[in-house]
């Protein structure tokens, strides 16, 4: 027997199972390399993320309220851009925190070279190598290798140990000397460096791959960084700082090489030195029209000025009359400034920036203000200069007159211009007559007009006509004049009909004859006079105004949620479509999509015919009738009232049993001669007409295309696609019911046995485990626990009397003879 204490214990434990399920996993160091010198002693980091992420603000105070730009004069506006349109993501994905990928390089250029002579300034040190030669007055040489020990010196033979540590090579040569003349007064000596000591450095920090690296003599800080794959994303390029006993010596900003290609500060290392990489300061983001699109990182204080000058400057095709300043205020808004920079010497190149600004440098539009068009059979169609007092005719000579003059269609031209509301008006012209200089029909021209001229065989189809059909009092042909629109129209038809429906659809040929524009507009606000439902009318538009009966219905939608790449609601392209398609134009499954759990979901009506709704309906009402009345029957056994009974406290298993007995004593009726006996409430029949799901296997589906698996969606279905889980789940008559960590191969008994075993009114015969399709087997069938599943262990409930046998058949019987006088009576 499970004692009190044990369960307490089981359940703190199981209390702990949801915190150890989200600790990350334990990470292992990185081994140490071996590649050479320049490899790293020992190394605690990981390699460069393959998607480069955004710069931390490390050190900076987080932007308030108060902060809000208001320092800005002159053109310079201000617009609150509401939260969700600051959460959209930017479109372009391409910018990426500038410098990082200098250390990315394959090349060796900046490894340090081991045989480069050292200066003469080099102090001498512990491990260097060198070379000394004596030469006697008869021409005699002796040419030693020397290497300086521990204790700095070196040993000759013949005369002893020279102390040359922390001498030049120079001072050394004459240390040497004196102590070789000291026993031969005759010989001469001369040294040179043959090798120079490795040093070894410390790199910490922000940095890819820290550690304490051995590097050749004479490396530089830029030495050491690119051995250790430089900063990582989240460093500092700007305040490296190398620290020498203790004391920092130098703060280097690699944007004096990356930008200017300065190497003052890239100072020589000595051993022992440790080279510190802090977090990345303030950023700002530069995006549009300039040579070198990042995001910059500010030292200090910068200004707009500054920021463009260290993206390379703007590009040709710039526009500085509106630059774009995108900024988040107090963690909650963003504000849009717009910067007039047209001037060298404008105010606004002084705005000053702030952590987290996007600054985006705009193109200049393509469309030129002083140009026109003209197109058709001209001798060279094509743009032209707009000049003062230029008309049809003058445009028509620029383009070197009609080519083929006999072939071009003289009673008509069309001038496209633009509106400065964005629309465009049509303007018909005699051609001939233009070119004859009449007036009235050589039309001055305006900026951005397009002239269009036609053949004799495009002519046959520029009738000046409309049509309208459908709710209007008088259907048919209109001619259409220059300058109408659709109420026009519509009024000269006579008005819409009272049951129009609101929206009308014109169909418009376009120019190229091969294919046609829909336009819609509403009715009431054309004829209330809204331009832009109000529509300039062209040749040849057919309008439709539809019967409110005859409007077009709404597309049948389905709902795609959880693991695809673009979650939402998807129209159905037709009748039979089936998941797998949908899922396709959902961009797919993600990498944590768990198919095996898909939760599709179907509304009832549409599962079940209405008869068989009914039908169903009325057989749970009878079941529930004749479950109540058994009930009744078996508690009058054992001297128990519906009533009393119904007072107990509700409970299962030994609770309820306890709790049914001693309502009984209470009351001096005479107990069950069974302990434990319980009388509970039979439980209901399930509504199956109320179940909404169904079992789909998507993995099947999706590998076999229309297939038995791949299911024809219909409107309103929703396919819920969950992350893949990590646990079983163990309910029902166990003693600790929880959840536990899948491992493969493990049983039903196994994963029991995880949460203290089965409880002393566990049903086990009657164990079952729902998949996570929705699929359930029994324990007799489940002969595997899969990832997701759910093992249900039902309590045992004491029965009267009847055998389980008696009461099965008599519910039975009970169940047909209902079914059958349903039947009947619908019949």
């Amino acid at each position: 027997m499970v004692k009190y204490s044990q369960l307490r214990k089981l359940a703190a434990l199981a209390a702990l199972i949801p915190l150890l399920l989200s600790l990350p996993p334990a990470r292992a160091f990185d081994e140490p390399t071996a590649e050479g010198p320049a490899s790293p002693l020992f190394v605690n980091g990981s390699e460069r993320a393959k998607t480069p992420a955004q710069p931390a603000a490390g050190g900076t105070e987080p932007t308030t309220a108060a902060q809000e730009p208001s320092e800005k004069t002159g053109t310079t506006e201000e617009t609150p851009v509401d939260a969700a349109e600051a959460a959209q993501p930017e479109a372009d994905t391409s910018v990426k925190p500038f410098g990082y990928d200098f250390f990315d390089r394959s090349t060796k250029g900046f490894e340090p070279i081991p045989e480069n002579p050292a200066p003469a300034e080099y102090p001498l040190g512990s491990g260097d190598k060198l070379r000394v030669v004596f030469t006697s007055p008869a021409g005699d040489e002796t040419d030693l290798e020397l290497q300086v020990d521990q204790s700095g010196r070196v040993r000759i033979p013949n005369v002893g140990f020279v102390r040359v540590s922390g001498m030049p090579i120079a001072s050394a040569e004459r240390a040497i000397a004196r102590a070789a003349a000291a026993k031969f007064p005759s010989l001469k000596a001369q040294a040179s460096v043959m090798s120079i000591r490795p040093i070894q450095v410390f790199l910490v920090g922000e940095v890819n791959k820290p550690g304490a690296y051995v590097l050749p003599g004479l490396s530089t800080l830029l030495n050491a960084l690119y051995a250790a794959g430089g900063p990582n994303m989240t460093g500092s390029l700007r305040t490296i700082t190398v620290e020498r006993n203790k004391k920092k010596i130098a703060e280097v900003d690699l944007y004096d090489l990356l930008l200017y290609g300065k190497r003052e500060r890239d100072i020589t290392l000595n051993s022992g030195d440790s080279i510190f990489i802090p977090a990345a300061g303030p950023t700002v983001t530069i995006r549009g029209e300039v040579r070198r699109p990042a995001i910059y990182e500010l030292l200090g204080a910068a200004d707009v000025r500054k920021a463009i000058a260290m993206a390379g400057g703007v590009t040709g095709r710039a526009s500085l009359n509106t630059v774009r300043v995108e900024r988040v205020v107090g963690a909650s808004r963003k504000f849009l400034v717009d910067l007039a920079l047209a001037s060298p010497n404008a105010s606004d190149w002084s705005f000053v920036l702030q952590n987290g600004d996007d600054i985006k440098v705009r193109p200049v539009t393509d469309d030129a203000v002083n140009r026109v068009q003209i197109e058709g059979p001209v001798q060279r169609p094509g743009d032209y200069e707009l000049s003062e007092n230029l008309t049809v005719s003058g445009l028509v000579k620029r383009a070197e007159g009609l080519a083929g003059a006999e072939r071009v269609y003289l009673d008509r031209a069309t001038i496209h211009r633009s509106r400065p509301d964005g629309g465009t008006d049509l303007l018909s012209v005699n051609l001939g007559q233009a070119m004859s200089g009449e007036n009235g029909q050589d039309v001055p021209l305006k900026a951005r007009d397009r002239v269009v001229i036609y053949t004799l065989d495009e002519a046959a189809f520029l009738t000046r006509t409309v049509n309208i059909s459908g709710e209007v009092s008088r259907p048919g042909m209109y001619d259409r004049k220059d300058g109408m629109r659709l109420r026009d129209l519509i009024v000269a038809a006579g008005g819409a009909r009272p049951e129009a429906y609101a929206s009308i659809e014109i169909a418009r040929m376009q120019e190229d004859g091969t294919s046609t524009q829909v336009l819609t507009a509403n009715l009431d606000r054309a004829m209330a006079g809204d331009e832009k439902d109000n529509l300039l009318l062209a040749d040849r538009d057919q309008v439709s105004v539809r019967n409110v009966r005859d409007a077009r219905r709404t597309a049948d939608v389905v709902e795609i949620k959880g693991e695809v790449k673009y979650p939402g609601f998807y129209p159905l392209l037709s009748k039979d479509e089936r998941l797998s398609s949908v899922i396709a134009r959902a961009g797919g499954l993600t990498e944590a999509a768990f198919p095996e759990g898909t939760i599709f979901n179907r509304q009832t009506l549409i599962l079940l015919a209405e008869p068989q709704v009914q039908t169903a309906a009325e057989i749970q009402r009878g079941l529930k009738e004749l479950s109540d009345q058994v009930r009744e029957l078996e508690m009058a056994k054992y001297g128990v009232s519906a009533k009393n009974q119904a007072a107990a406290p509700a409970g299962t298993g030994m609770a309820a049993a306890a709790s049914g007995i001693a309502g009984a004593a209470a009351a001096g009726k005479e107990t069950a001669p069974l302990p434990g006996t319980a009388f509970e409430k039979v439980r209901a029949v399930e509504d199956v007409t109320k179940t909404s799901r169904l079992p789909v296997d998507l993995s099947a589906g999706l590998k076999t295309p229309g297939g038995d698996e791949d299911v024809i969606l219909q409107n309103g279905d929703t396919v819920q696609i969950p992350r893949k889980p990590v646990v079983v789940s163990v309910a029902g008559a166990v003693v600790n019911p929880s959840v536990v960590v899948y491992r493969p191969g493990q049983s039903i008994e196994d994963y029991v046995d995880k949460v203290g075993g089965y409880a002393r009114d566990a049903d086990r015969k009657n164990t079952v485990v729902v998949r996570a399709n929705g699929y359930v087997a029994r324990q007799s069938e489940a002969k595997t626990v899969n990832l997701g599943d759910i093992i249900i262990v039902p309590a045992r409930v004491m029965t009267a009397s009847k055998s389980r046998f008696e009461v099965i058949s008599d519910f039975a019987r009970v169940v047909a003879n209902l079914a059958v006088a349903v039947a009947v009576t619908r019949d």
